[in-house]
């Protein structure tokens, strides 16, 4: 497997509040990924943590919930505290790419978008999280045997847990 074998057909999240934004993006990624949106903060979410992209393209200045919300919310979330964030937005300060960068985005592109550039900067996360994925694999099985280890016992059992106190199990 080649290093560009790693960023093929990603699942993109693409959030942002203008549905010409949504489509222009949509229209760069979509003959090498599955595309899926949102068009505020809290839809995104629901998406993070249901459909588990690969990669989310986020607009930093949404009415309500904006970029930086979301950013910090999906890091608070051990199901995606993982997940690759590139900011897309109009705010081309020096200044508004640092801040994103320090809140945990992997990359930042200013408005309005090179399609070109896009696809490489998206190439580039999804080979770099494949990576990460791999090695953590490999962290978490025997490599002799093939089946999980106790780190992979340990964090199973304590995203269980995470899950059950969520739904207020009951333990008897």
């Amino acid at each position: 497997m080649s290093w560009t074998d790693l960023a093929q057909s990603g699942r993109i999240l693409v959030v942002d509040d203008a549905m010409e934004n949504v489509q222009i993006l949509h229209g760069a990624l979509q003959d090498e990924h599955e595309v899926l949106f949102a068009l505020d903060g809290p839809r995104a979410l629901e998406l993070a943590a249901t459909a588990r992209p690969d990669l989310v393209l986020l607009d930093a200045a949404m009415p309500g919930m904006d970029g930086y919300a979301v950013l910090r919310a999906l890091r608070e979330n051990p199901d995606t505290s993982d997940l690759p964030v590139i900011f897309v937005t109009a705010l081309r300060r020096p200044e508004d790419e640092t801040r994103a960068l320090e809140a945990g985005a992997a990359d930042f592109i200013g408005k309005p978008v090179n399609a070109a550039v896009v696809r490489a900067r998206v190439r580039t996360q999804l080979t770099v999280k494949r990576q990460a994925d791999a090695l953590r694999a490999l962290t978490l099985t025997d490599s002799l045997t093939g089946v999980a280890n106790r780190r992979a016992f340990s964090e199973r059992i304590e995203s269980e847990w995470r899950r059950c106190a969520g739904q207020g199990c009951r333990w008897h």
